[in-house]
């Protein structure tokens, strides 16, 4: 049955995380879009009902102006038709008078004085002739051929006042009149009163509402025909301006007294924001309006906005760029880290499975250590019964043996003790042999070195087909003393598995300290049979002592054909 694996939060949460996370990036990025898609419409409906506000801010102060104009002018027309009313009670008896039309002269000369805006007044008779004027060079003069004059004759409706065009008069001026019928007795036509409107009187009161530079006022006469303008427009004296689709003629043609339009104007033919305002008034009985326009050129007015939209565009596309290249930065740090996160995951893992490993290891090694433990105590226990114990036996026969034949004073007695001298020697070398096996007084005595080299000694007089190299670079005092008997160790279990193959003609070793590691290389083999090792049990018992000691043990094959066993340990 398998074994259920055991939960671990860490890697859970690492595993759903890299699951969740182009997820995230996504939906950061999409958060990140309507964040910016949210500002910029709101930067755009702001900015629209900036635009919206200001423009009719501005309709209603053009509105207004153009409204004080009419009321001004309003004035001006109504003083110059009661005036002219006043003319037309005095014309029957002036008519009828030797010198009346020298009192009429007088009196047009007083009116003109006192009538702010008026130029000249005229008095023509039903046959266009000039009978009395202001003005004493323009008596006798025939204007019958003159449109101010055959309009009013046409309808000669008494109640009207008439609104002729603006024309061009003989002393190069550009006037515009108002004129009324002066009737027979038996309702016939009978001659005109007719004011003419000076344009420098109406010129200040249009330059005292340009509350900028940008700001146009001008008067139309409502057939469409330029009157006069501020800033001043000489060369548009005369001209038409009800072009067919301009603001002009959609003013004219709404039928509304007053408009506010947008559009190219027909004046100066910029792009501009005019208000307009019709004057007829109905107690005047005007045949024809006036017509006010208040301009201003549309970048004047949104100028600004526009200056303050653009930078806002700006801003915000700069601050949408660094925000995303926070956003991608803080991104690509977090995706570092991740890595990093999995990285150090990654190692986590592996050094929970090495500990694994080596807690396993450990565990086995210390089992083994146990077993062996046991196998040395067995294995001096056998040699004490077996080796030690039977040659004491042998001794204590041989001394009893002399000892009966010393009694009788028996021949061989000396042979006798020769044998139990021997018998005592081999003892000896029996318990040197075990105690040497335990632990070597040499190398308390003379050091790891000589212990070494001695042991070699000893093996090559056990092993005299055996080449063997020593090479020692180290000294004694660099190594730690509890290291020493490890080396000793791992030297013997190497060279104690050696003597099991035959096949061993050569073993060198090189014994070094290189900065803080002491490493302890042994090849070995022949060059007729590389494969010729090392015993199995006796390796494995050189590579537990060797881990139990800290150390790393590896076994190699060299370029020669020969094995090497390298043992490192780190002081």
């Amino acid at each position: 049955m398998m074994a259920s694996r055991r939960f671990d939060p860490i890697e859970f949460t690492w595993t759903y995380g890299a699951f969740l996370r182009p997820r995230r990036v996504l939906a950061e990025w999409l958060a990140f879009a309507l964040a910016a898609l949210a500002l910029g419409g709101y930067m755009v409906y702001s900015t629209q009902n900036n635009f919206v506000e200001r423009e009719v801010r501005e309709q209603e102060r053009l509105a207004s102006h153009a409204q004080i104009i009419e009321r001004n002018l309003v004035r001006q027309v109504r003083a110059s038709a009661r005036a002219m009313e006043s003319i037309l009670e005095d014309f029957p008896s002036w008519k009828i008078q030797n010198d009346g039309f020298k009192l009429a002269n007088r009196r047009l000369q007083i009116l003109s004085a006192t009538l702010d805006g008026i130029r000249n007044i005229l008095i023509v008779d039903a046959q266009g002739r000039v009978l009395s004027s202001n003005q004493v060079d323009l008596i006798g003069r025939d204007v019958a051929a003159r449109s101010f004059f055959q309009a009013p004759k046409l309808d000669h409706n008494a109640q009207t006042l008439y609104v002729a065009p603006p024309f061009s008069t003989r002393r190069n001026g550009y006037v515009m009149s108002f004129s009324r019928v002066i009737t027979a007795p038996d309702g016939s036509f009978d001659g005109l009163v007719i004011a003419g409107v000076d344009p420098e009187y109406f010129t200040t009161l249009l330059e005292s509402i340009r509350y900028t530079s940008q700001v146009h006022v001008s008067i139309t006469h409502g057939d469409g025909v330029f009157f006069m303008m501020a800033p001043p427009r000489i060369d548009l004296n005369g001209r038409d301006l009800a072009v067919a689709g301009g603001p002009l003629a959609r003013h004219l043609s709404s039928g509304q007294m007053q408009n506010v339009f947008s559009g190219v104007s027909d004046i100066s033919g910029e792009d501009r924001l005019v208000a307009f305002r019709s004057i007829q008034s109905a107690e005047l009985h005007m045949d024809r309006p006036l017509v006010v326009a208040v301009s201003r050129d549309r970048e004047s007015i949104f100028g600004r906005l526009h200056r303050e939209s653009r930078t806002d565009a700006w801003l915000l596309g700069l601050v949408s760029l660094g925000a995303a290249l926070g956003l991608w930065a803080y991104q690509r740090r977090r995706q570092e880290f991740d890595l990093l996160a999995q990285s150090l995951e990654t190692q986590r893992q592996g050094s929970e499975s090495e500990l694994r490993a080596h807690a396993l290891t450990l565990e086995v090694l210390a089992a083994r250590m146990l077993q062996h433990r046991e196998d040395e105590k067995k294995r001096i226990a056998f040699d004490l019964h077996e080796g030690l114990a039977q040659t004491l036996s042998a001794v204590k026969l041989n001394v009893e043996v002399a000892c009966r034949q010393l009694a009788v004073r028996a021949p061989g007695s000396d042979e006798s003790i020769k044998h139990m001298v021997t018998a005592v020697q081999s003892a000896i070398a029996e318990v040197r042999g075990i105690a040497l096996g335990l632990h070597p007084s040499s190398l308390d005595d003379l050091g790891l070195t000589a212990t070494i080299k001695g042991f070699f000694r000893n093996y090559a007089g056990q092993h005299p087909g055996v080449q063997l190299q020593v090479d020692i670079s180290v000294l004694d005092a660099q190594i730690p003393s509890p290291l020493c008997i490890i080396i000793y160790r791992v030297l013997e279990e190497i060279c104690h598995g050696l003597e099991q193959n035959v096949g061993v003609q050569a073993i060198s070793l090189a014994l070094q300290i290189h900065e803080n590691r002491i490493s302890m290389v042994l090849e070995h083999g022949s060059s007729l049979q590389p494969t010729a090792g090392l015993d199995e049990a006796s390796l494995e018992r050189a590579r537990e002592l060797a881990i139990l000691s800290g150390a790393s043990f590896a076994v190699v094959p060299t370029p020669r054909g020969l094995q090497s066993l390298c043992t490192t340990w780190w002081v």
